[in-house]
């Protein structure tokens, strides 16, 4: 069995921030869709935390229509 961690998250109406054990997770919401930026140490766990970002937005996410996730690395 997982057990999830509380986290504390800020927000308001457009940004999000979201400091997890591997990394960070920030949003920005705007007109044509969510941006997000994750940060992490190092390469091996900046792909598990773009997994677990993304398992999540699309778990919560059902009732909208998502079209793509698409990771774009800097």
């Amino acid at each position: 069995m997982q057990s999830h961690a509380r986290l504390t998250v800020t927000f308001d109406e457009t940004t999000a921030h979201i400091p997890l054990p591997i990394g960070e997770c920030r949003m920005i919401a705007n007109e044509t869709g969510l941006d997000i930026t994750v940060e992490t140490e190092n390469l091996g766990g900046l792909a598990k935390l773009e997994d677990v970002v993304a398992e999540h937005l699309l778990r919560f996410a059902f009732r909208e229509d998502v079209q793509t996730l698409a990771w774009t690395r800097g």
